[in-house]
């Protein structure tokens, strides 16, 4: 009776302790036998009224000839409680010497570890515990797959997810990390399917509403996106609508996003407005709204997008400029201003606006190219050979190493005049 009532203790307080994180604790590996003595230590302990009195009983009971695993396991659990987890890690540790294969124990090592934040430990931990479960711990299969997709290894965490499917099929945290990972890795014919399944049985899930508009959208499918949107029951709210918004210019649906921002009322979404209507080629619209705000860095450099559509160099030129005495031109703006000053033959302009956009990688090769015809348009040639050996390095281009060599035959005969 002595020996059951011990054991009852300790998978109570394992229950008890795992209640938060865990729905799905079984019993998997060996559990340590309790002998009498330390079933009455336990039991003493255990009717102390606060934990600091059960955990010194514990500790002192642990000292002796007579305490095995269960001591320790719950001794593990206590300090776990009051989140001394590196203390927690030295008894789980301490029963796992004692029962290698103490399932629960090899667990609740792994979560120590966890919020100690020695993730890559944690991670050993719970695939051992996972082995001695037989695979089936939806738990650890859910926190594999949170491990996997913070390493953005999407096919590995969408794998431990559909193990612990198998296991709890209605689960629905896992089915929505599932919908998840499926957009992550692109699939989003399924991500949405998904959702849609989880809707069915939770029709107000916010969440899934919204991976469901997300889904839709990268499908190209902009109506089904807004019909997903109202179903939010807070679908009137501007953080939801700008949200919509943003889910559409992401998507290149740029005309439905500018709508969408301008009836929000707000200046900095109707700069928003005023760039997606540049990219749908609607310039006049966008300088309209862009007469009506204050100017900003922001508001120059999309009037001087909208004017290099126009095919209005100048104008383009004043606005890049503008922007530039409030902050410095970001790379692809030095990048198209370079190419004005270029336009207009102003090689040296030119010349040092490349050299400032080949520091971003987004457009230095391009940078670089400009650079080069720049310093063939100024004459300097051994700098252009120097700067053509920099794009071959870069690109590995056949076409540039053929390049150079013309440069080199040019450059020795203007040397030999």
């Amino acid at each position: 009776m002595n020996k059951i009532f011990g054991i009852s203790i300790l998978v109570f307080f394992s229950l008890q302790l795992w209640a938060i994180e865990s729905n799905y604790i079984a019993p998997f590996g060996n559990l340590p036998t309790i002998t009498k003595k330390e079933s009455k230590a336990l039991n003493d302990a255990f009717s102390l009224e606060s934990t600091t009195e059960i955990r010194r009983a514990l500790e002192k009971f642990a000292n002796s000839e007579f305490a095995t695993a269960g001591t320790f396991f719950n001794l593990g659990n206590l300090y776990y409680k009051d989140n001394d987890f590196a203390n927690a890690a030295k008894y789980y540790l301490r029963a796992l010497d004692e029962i290698p294969n103490f399932f629960m124990a090899r667990k609740n090592l792994a979560y120590a570890l966890n919020a100690q934040n020695k993730k890559d430990l944690a991670y050993v931990e719970f695939t051992k515990a996972l082995a001695l479960s037989g695979g089936s711990d939806v738990d650890i299969l859910l926190w594999l797959s949170s491990y996997f997709a913070k390493k953005s290894d999407w096919s590995t965490a969408l794998n431990c997810i559909e193990r612990a499917l198998i296991y709890s099929p209605d689960n629905k945290n896992a089915n929505f990390t599932r919908a998840i990972f499926f957009y992550e890795l692109g699939r989003f014919t399924e991500s949405a399917k998904t959702c849609e399944i989880i809707l069915s049985k939770n029709p107000n899930d916010q969440e899934s509403i919204k991976l469901l508009a997300k889904s839709r959208a990268k499908l190209g499918d902009v109506n089904g996106a807004i019909a997903a949107f109202s179903l939010l029951s807070n679908s009137n709210d501007s953080k939801i609508k700008e949200f919509c918004a943003d889910i559409f210019y992401n998507q290149g649906a740029y005309s439905e996003a500018a709508k969408i921002y301008l009836e929000l009322n707000d200046d900095t979404l109707s700069l928003r407005a005023a760039k997606a209507l540049v990219l749908t080629g609607n310039t006049d619209d966008a300088l309209k709204i862009l007469e009506k705000l204050s100017d900003s860095y922001d508001s120059f450099i999309i009037k001087a997008m909208a004017f290099l559509a126009k095919k209005d160099n100048i104008s383009a030129k004043s606005m890049f400029l503008k922007a530039e005495e409030l902050k410095p031109l970001d790379a692809v703006s030095d990048y198209k201003l370079a190419n004005i000053y270029f336009a207009d033959g102003d090689f040296i302009k030119a010349k040092l606006r490349f050299m400032r956009a080949s520091n971003d990688e987004k457009t230095q090769i391009a940078s670089l190219y400009g650079k080069m015809n720049c310093e063939i348009a100024l004459r300097q040639n051994s700098e252009a050979i120097k700067t053509a050996q920099v794009i071959y390095s870069k690109t590995n281009s056949a076409d540039i190493l053929e390049y150079i060599k013309l440069l080199e035959r040019t450059n020795a005969v203007e040397q030999s005049k």
